[in-house]
């Protein structure tokens, strides 16, 4: 149970620098770009 919310955690951590770094506006637009980028996988 806390292995999942660890790594939830990570995940939103990774996104919010994303969105910093990339300068989206938006959480999806900043998913979108990870995808593209090959460093996060559905």
């Amino acid at each position: 149970m806390n292995k999942g919310r660890g790594c939830y955690f990570l995940q939103t951590l990774r996104i919010s620098n994303a969105m910093q770094k990339l300068g989206v506006k938006g959480r999806s637009q900043a998913v979108v770009e990870l995808l593209r980028m090959g460093e996060l996988e559905l």
